[in-house]
């Protein structure tokens, strides 16, 4: 009988550990969302602008546009859109893309900037967005 009682409670403080692993996979933690923040650099009569340096700030990231002026980050997880992010454009190439332009950023929150869902989400997944962020440079030689 005591064999058979030290069985029951072995068993159940065995179900309890189990549910409890389970609960805590299943329904805890914050809600995630995933992000990329690409866009494009011109100067101010259109023409796009590579090698300009772009760093996010937050995210320690720095990568430079390519021959079409467009920059691409990695994808990053949020646990929601309204986050803070400070994004920084520099012309480090000097006359070499055809001009000395002046530095500049963009601080916003990531739900004000132009958002496209590629994800939908579900439950405790909020989706996956591109946030876009596409930015004049003026010319040193121009007024800003």
């Amino acid at each position: 009988m005591k064999k058979a009682v030290k069985n029951v409670i072995v068993a159940l403080c065995c179900a309890l550990v189990a549910v409890s692993t389970i609960m805590s996979c299943v329904g805890s933690g914050d809600p995630t969302v995933d992000y990329q923040i690409v866009g494009d650099v011109t100067n101010t009569y259109g023409y796009p602008l590579s090698g300009i340096k772009v760093t996010l700030k937050d995210e320690d990231e720095t990568m430079y546009t390519d021959s079409r002026g467009h920059y691409e980050s990695r994808t990053y997880q949020s646990t929601d859109l309204s986050k803070e992010v400070m994004i920084l454009f520099e012309d480090v190439d000097g006359e070499d893309n055809g001009g000395d332009y002046h530095s500049g950023g963009v601080k916003s929150k990531l739900n004000k900037l132009p958002l496209t869902i590629i994800k939908e989400g579900h439950k405790r997944y909020l989706g996956s967005y591109i946030v876009t962020v596409d930015v004049q440079m003026v010319g040193a030689d121009e007024k800003k």
